[in-house]
């Protein structure tokens, strides 16, 4: 029987001047990689092929419309695939605290997207078990590669998650650094 060590944390903590800066690296999944990495090839080489046929091929305008029109899907499904491999590999979660301000960045699908809030208006900031069920629209789906965050606060009259790449634990124990620094008061916690 072997014995399972404690897992390590995945948050990378830094000290600065005013507060700290927390970075969660995202999730990989080596099968995943693989796939991508040999669906990128596949794909960058049907669409080298469209190209080459559409500008030296002998096609029809009828054709030569379609095959235009197929590049274009083709270029947002090339960088969509490229961006999930690069977040897979290189995405991150940053999220930075002081006493006057609680910044969050998350890539986002065209860029990344930084929101602040006023720690003053930061309220019952808690841990959640990250869930898995989405429920929208269409009803309630598993959800396991965008659980929601594990780190929560209210602000205002609705809830911000963040922190999904890590665990309840490592949650309480990022707060905890928090409050030990003096960066969180109670307020932000009632």
């Amino acid at each position: 029987m072997a014995l399972v060590q404690p897992a390590q944390g995945r948050a990378i903590v830094v000290d600065t001047l005013n507060g700290v800066v927390i970075t969660i690296p995202f999730k990989r999944s080596w099968p995943v990689v693989v796939f991508l990495c040999f669906w990128l090839s596949g794909w960058a080489f049907g669409g080298l092929m469209t190209m080459v046929q559409l500008l030296f091929g002998k096609v029809d305008g009828s054709a030569r419309l379609f095959l235009a029109l197929w590049l274009v899907g083709w270029a947002f499904g090339l960088w969509a695939a490229s961006r999930s491999l690069y977040q897979m590999l290189r995405g991150k979660e940053v999220f930075s605290v002081t006493r006057e301000l609680l910044s969050i960045t998350t890539p986002g699908l065209l860029r990344s997207r930084s929101k602040s809030y006023a720690m003053e208006t930061v309220r019952k900031l808690r841990t959640q078990a990250p869930n898995l069920l989405r429920t929208g629209q269409f009803g309630t789906r598993y959800n396991r590669y965008f659980p929601d965050g594990t780190i929560l606060f209210d602000h205002g009259m609705q809830s911000v998650t963040f922190t999904r790449g890590i665990d309840e634990p490592e949650a309480k124990y990022l707060l905890s650094v928090l409050n030990n620094k003096g960066l969180t008061t109670q307020a932000n916690y009632d």
